[in-house]
């Protein structure tokens, strides 16, 4: 089969009008896998020994990924982190490292938690009475609060500032203020859980990606949720991870 597909590639002979060829040259298979793999694009194999389905021998963590949800997943993934531009190993590893935290490793695209506990966070947007279960954490990096839920709305032009709201008004609750009376949006569709976690770490929260380039891991945490929050669990999971992307050739 081999030979006959290398056969099928040997069209220049063929074609009228060019020069005969003694010698065909093809690509060396390895090389054409490193200069493949620059694309970044992730197969099933590589998205599964990052979010494995059980742990293996001598390996810490991992969330129980089967390969339904990967999956469901998979071309959705790499479809964003090559439109956002989380386009090297060091920044995937990261990405998915944070992203293991925040969703259990695809798991969990809902908070589970009521969100009561975001209610009248005003740093988060949260006015309005019920804003905190309502603007609980969704995606794949867990958008909270009406103010980042607006930001996304208003990437994605679902809603327009200045026509739809007042500008400036997490600042003033006078002003008019986002209304969005689907959240579920964002997690409606696969494309939407994943774009809104790329959309979240380069263009809201774009000191992320300088962080991934640093290989600073807490940095990338502080700028994902500004704090430290599940540092040591963020930190595991992106070493682990780095571990696999990161291979030495």
């Amino acid at each position: 089969k081999l030979t006959a597909h290398i056969e099928r590639l040997t069209f220049w002979e063929q074609v009228p009008g060019l020069p005969a060829a003694t010698t065909v040259w093809h690509v060396h298979p390895v090389r054409f896998i490193e200069q493949l793999a620059k694309c970044m694009w992730l197969s099933k194999n590589e998205l599964e020994l990052i979010y494995p389905e059980k742990s293996a021998s001598g390996e810490a963590i991992s969330h129980g990924t089967t390969a339904e949800v990967r999956e469901k997943y998979r071309v959705d993934i790499n479809k964003c982190c090559y439109r956002y531009g989380v386009n090297s190993r060091l920044r995937q590893a990261h990405f998915f490292g944070q992203g293991a935290i925040e969703s259990r490793s695809l798991n969990l695209m809902v908070e589970t938690s009521s969100g009561t506990q975001y209610e009248n966070k005003h740093n988060l947007g949260n006015y309005q009475p019920g804003d905190g279960s309502r603007f609980k954490g969704r995606s794949f990096k867990q958008l909270t609060g009406r103010y980042n839920y607006s930001e996304y709305w208003c990437f994605k032009g679902w809603l327009k500032k200045g026509k739809d709201f007042d500008v400036g008004w997490e600042h003033d609750p006078t002003k008019r203020y986002p209304k969005i009376d689907n959240p579920e949006r964002v997690i409606e569709s696969t494309f939407n859980c994943i774009d809104a976690g790329c959309w979240y770490i380069t263009v809201f929260r774009h000191n992320t990606v300088a962080a991934m380039d640093q290989d600073d891991v807490i940095k990338v945490t502080e700028a994902i949720n500004g704090g430290d929050n599940g540092l040591e669990e963020r930190t595991e999971f992106t070493n682990r991870i780095k571990s696999i992307l990161l291979w030495e050739r």
